[in-house]
Parts: C-alpha cells; sequence; structure tokens
C-alpha cells in the first residue's frame, strides 16, 4: 500500500508543477480567438468611418481649389475662350477676384465631359453665379440628384462691377 500512495503523490506532484490539461489550452484558445474576431471587427467598422471621412476632405479640398481658381484666374492659356476645347484649364477672372462675361459664356456652353476636364475633376459639379440677393446669373454643370455628398464652396468676386457669389458644388 506504501507503495500506491507514493505513486499517488508523485502523479499529484506532476500536475500541480505547470503542466497543462487539455481543457485550459482550450478555454485559452476560444477567449484569444473571442478577442481576436472583436478587434477584427471594430478594426473594420473604425477604418471604413476613417475611409468615408477622408473621401469627404478630400472632396472638399477639391471644391476649395477649384473656386479659388475659377475666380482668382484667367486659365490657361490666357486666351482659352478662343478655342475652348483646346484649353488646358479654365478660369473665369479676367483679374484676380473680377468675372469675365466671355470665360463664363465659354464654360458655360462647353460640354459637360470638356468642363469637368478643364476643372480638373472627376466628381460632378454645379458652378452657380449669384447676387447677395440670390438672383442667378450663371449656372455651369448639373443640380445634384440622389447625391451621396454634396460639398458647396463659395466664394466672393466682382460681375460686371457689383458683388456677386461663386458657388461651386461637388458632389458624388
Amino acid at each position: 500500500m506504501a507503495d500506491r500512495s507514493a505513486t499517488n503523490s508523485a502523479f499529484g506532484r506532476a500536475a500541480s508543477k505547470g503542466q497543462a490539461v487539455p481543457l485550459d489550452f482550450v478555454a485559452g484558445l476560444f477567449i484569444f480567438m473571442v478577442l481576436l474576431a472583436y478587434f477584427v471587427i471594430i478594426w473594420d467598422i473604425y477604418s471604413t468611418r476613417y475611409i468615408e471621412h477622408g473621401e469627404g476632405g478630400n472632396l472638399e479640398t477639391h471644391a476649395i481649389s477649384i473656386a479659388e481658381t475659377l475666380v482668382s484666374s484667367p486659365g490657361h492659356p490666357f486666351n482659352w475662350t478662343l478655342a475652348p476645347l483646346e484649353a488646358q484649364s479654365a478660369g473665369l477672372a479676367s483679374r484676380p477676384n473680377r468675372l469675365d462675361t466671355y470665360r463664363i459664356a465659354a464654360l458655360e456652353s462647353m460640354p459637360y465631359a470638356y468642363a469637368k476636364r478643364l476643372l480638373g475633376t472627376d466628381s460632378d459639379f454645379l458652378i452657380k453665379i449669384e447676387s447677395p440677393e440670390g438672383a442667378r446669373y450663371s449656372t455651369i454643370g448639373h443640380e445634384a440628384v440622389n447625391s451621396t455628398r454634396i460639398v458647396e464652396v463659395t466664394r466672393i468676386a466682382t460681375y460686371n462691377g457689383a458683388p456677386a457669389f461663386v458657388k461651386v458644388q461637388l458632389y458624388e
């Protein structure tokens, strides 16, 4: 009998010295997998939000750039209104913040795809030139219909000697 108790006590000591029991391993693996799945789901949610936020910021930055170029630049080449389909960039100003009616008419009469190319955008756009009272002098582009994101930037310039708002909308 003494032999048997010595064997049991030696066996008991081995289990208490850190030998893993398969149930402990399975429980640890389960907890690890649950935590891993949680972090993957959270990562997916936040990365999607971050990407959407970043794209919205790019659209806004692009709208600001287009609006600023339209009211401060005559376009390239300077006389692009003579051959509008061969122009490299469009500008509506004869001088900074002074809109030129001929440049506005040239951009307004241009096909939409060419106007997008001249503005350097892949997004759809609408440019409105209005008086401070809301009377619309010119509309270039298409109104947004069923758009997921719309960004509008307004710049102040003079049109025929009077103040005017140049509103640039980009939308997707």
